[in-house]
């Protein structure tokens, strides 16, 4: 994994009076590189990265910032664990606050992956950033986006109009409440959406929780399965 600045963390110092700037230094890589290689990733990385991304938003949301632009460039996986850490926080607005379209008219946040309602300029919530959490969720598991356009105006009526399949429908291996849970966040009306990203946290434990006991199941399936042969004693030959 290659290294990088991360710049979440940007902290402006100064020595002697002589300004700087502090930032980490990580080793990894963001998410969409890894998604670049065309291969699922198993449902057990799915899991955990989402709820790892649902309980960084969660602790953002209790602050009461929205972060406005969760796509797979600003979710970082760091080495050696790729551990996840949400970048760039630039667009995060308080949710008191009017985040929808600039005074000039351009887009704040990332078309593909924007809420309906942050597409048409309305005030926001932390719920814009579950629906782009739905939008990660659904890219990492099947490998294709819920929502495309030859342009920003064609992707933003695919998000407004557009019903995307199913997950499920896409990669017949995903369990039915995981698929169930992404277009859960993908409603187009907020309040019918996944209330809160700790709801989302809970229920992706609960798939990690029922993936152990299915894999551990079938691992003592198979040992039971496998037939211990006699050893064949050469004073009988």
């Amino acid at each position: 994994p290659r290294s990088t600045l991360f710049p979440y963390t940007t902290l402006f110092r100064s020595d002697r009076g002589a300004p700087y700037i502090v930032m980490p230094f990580l080793k990894g890589e963001p998410l969409d590189e890894r998604l670049r290689s065309g291969e699922l990733m198993p449902l057990a990385d799915v899991l955990r990265i989402g709820r790892e991304v649902a309980k960084g938003l969660s602790a953002a949301h209790a602050t009461g910032l929205v972060h406005r632009d969760i796509k797979p460039a600003n979710i970082w996986l760091e080495a050696p664990e790729a551990r996840v850490k949400i970048l760039d926080f630039g667009l995060a607005r308080a949710v008191s606050e009017n985040s929808g379209l600039t005074q000039q008219g351009a887009i704040i946040g990332t078309p593909a992956y924007m809420s309906p309602e942050q597409g048409r300029g309305a005030v926001v919530d932390a719920r814009c950033d579950l629906w782009s959490l739905g939008v990660v969720l659904y890219r990492m598991s099947t490998g294709d986006q819920p929502f495309h356009g030859a342009d920003t105006v064609a992707t933003l009526m695919a998000v407004a109009m557009h019903e995307p399949p199913a997950p499920i429908k896409l990669n017949a291996e995903l369990p039915l409440a995981y698929s169930d849970l992404v277009m859960k966040l993908l409603e187009k009306d907020p309040e019918k959406r996944v209330a809160s990203a700790d709801e989302v946290v809970q229920a992706l434990q609960a798939m990690e929780k029922e993936l152990i006991r299915k894999r551990e199941s079938l691992e003592h399936t198979v040992a039971v399965a496998v037939p211990i042969k006699p050893k064949v004693s050469l004073d009988r030959v």
